[in-house]
């Protein structure tokens, strides 16, 4: 029966799936999560929508980057959280941030370029980075900005299982996702698998992105009828579920708002 609920969803799949483009996932992202001090959060803003943005976008224009965005943390926010800024660095090759990141001071989210960010007085502190490739995407490739909302959730997937995790992914939930972006109540979707740092006691090796407009959009869940309009009413629901869960554990989610990004 799994095989067979498979086959119907990707069937459905390869019939929508040219609705929106999807770029190659060879691409890679470092992810920088910062701590700023409550009052600090203006100066930091302004800094960053200024001096920080103008480096970045330099090194987007060079090509050495795709992209860079900037993320405040709104859910869970406060002491939940030891970081309350997100920055997401976009390249085609790891090499890239290698050579242009510094990885040996308290700098690492800030270009080894930049001389005026660097050097103001904004007191900010890297709590962690990570290295993350995009897996798979849907890319809305008539947007014109990046997405208001990115809700990161965070997968612990069962050694062994990654495969499965990720034709899961690809089989049930992009087909959905494509309808959610028909229907303008998702902006895109990203499925990363961790390259650094790893191990069983990080807590997760998987995650996924997905983007949004509005915060209203978050309503929309994968309730019973919204997978028999995608899988057909003789779908075995329980026991798609449980092969879902059987696979990884939902860690956390976090729902971060855009504060600035490179063109």
């Amino acid at each position: 029966m799994k095989k067979v609920t498979l086959c119907l969803v990707l069937i459905a799949f390869i019939v929508t799936g040219t609705a929106y483009s999807q770029v190659s996932t060879g691409k890679y992202k470092k992810i920088d999560y910062i701590h700023i001090d409550s009052d600090q959060l203006s100066l930091f803003l302004d800094k960053a929508k200024e001096a920080l943005k103008e480096t970045y976008q330099q090194l987007v224009d060079k090509g050495d980057l795709l992209g860079w965005e900037l993320y405040y943390v709104e859910y869970p926010g406060g002491e939940r959280s030891k970081y309350n800024f997100i920055s997401v660095a976009s390249a085609s090759k790891l090499t890239a941030f290698e050579k242009l990141f510094s990885p040996i001071n308290s700098r690492g989210f800030i270009p080894s370029s930049d001389d005026q960010f660097s050097e103001s007085q904004v007191e900010r502190s890297l709590i962690k980075s990570e290295l993350w490739m995009v897996e798979d995407r849907l890319v809305d490739s008539t947007a014109a900005l990046p997405a208001e909302y990115l809700q990161i959730d965070y997968m612990s997937v069962t050694p062994g299982k990654s495969s499965d995790y990720l034709m899961l992914e690809d089989e049930l939930a992009k087909p959905i996702h494509i309808k959610r972006m028909g229907k303008d109540i998702m902006a895109g979707w990203e499925v990363y698998s961790l390259i650094s740092p790893g191990g069983k006691s990080y807590g997760y090796n998987y995650a996924t992105g997905n983007f949004y407009n509005s915060l209203a959009d978050l309503e929309y869940s994968f309730d019973d009828e919204v997978i028999n309009q995608n899988m057909g009413s003789n779908a075995n629901i329980p026991e798609l579920l449980n092969t879902v869960y059987s696979t990884r554990d939902h860690i956390k989610a976090e729902l971060s708002r855009l504060v600035a990004h490179t063109d």
